[in-house]
């Protein structure tokens, strides 16, 4: 059992080794943010374990999950009428998660598209949202890619730092991750704000 393992151990390295395997990641980066059910992390550690270098890849796999996350745009922003009372029928998990959203964006506005993008919450329900909210185009896709990116990096930064280790440290820190971000993210906007005003 033990070499079986070992054995296929040793061949998932050498394919998240090969850069030229990078694809398949991406494709994941892209489909999450449209459909696919997992988060792209457990596809994106393994990577980033076994390349080490992982500012190009933090890159590319922020900007394949936003262009996913623009395709969820559009179809909010098309089809939702359309669907709604679908989604209310047959899945009211995710027709509450859309209603919930335009609430909390009636609330705190453009930041939760942030936090959506960079938060546990599905990424892809916050691209669908926006698209129904008719939030502007191109500010959805700047902050999805400034969170998705924020968040990326951080994860691989922790990876690379620490290892396996740091898998627990994410878990359990995540959504404290997230308040911090947002508190500095807050007050850098009240500045800005308050420097123009001035």
């Amino acid at each position: 059992m033990k070499q079986i393992i070992s054995f296929y151990y040793e061949k998932f390295t050498k394919f998240f080794k090969n850069t030229k395997s990078n694809g398949f990641l991406y494709f994941i980066a892209f489909i999450e943010s449209i459909f696919f059910p997992l988060p792209t992390d457990p596809f994106f550690i393994p990577y980033v374990l076994a390349q080490k270098k992982f500012y190009k890849l933090v890159l590319i796999t922020s900007t394949f999950s936003v262009v996913g996350g623009g395709i969820t745009y559009l179809l909010g922003s098309v089809f939702y009428q359309e669907i709604s009372s679908f989604l209310f029928v047959k899945s009211p998990k995710i027709f509450s998660s859309v209603e919930d959203f335009n609430e909390k964006f009636e609330e705190i506005g453009y930041l939760i598209i942030l936090i959506g993008g960079f938060s546990p919450f599905p990424f892809k329900i916050t691209c669908f949202a926006s698209g129904v909210l008719g939030i502007n185009f191109f500010s959805f896709m700047f902050l999805s890619f400034v969170s998705r990116f924020s968040r990326f990096i951080l994860v691989a930064y922790f990876i690379a730092k620490y290892g396996n280790k740091a898998l627990d440290l994410i878990k359990d820190n995540m959504k404290k991750i997230t308040m911090i971000l947002l508190v500095i993210l807050i007050i850098l906007i009240f500045l800005k704000l308050t420097d123009v005003m001035s």
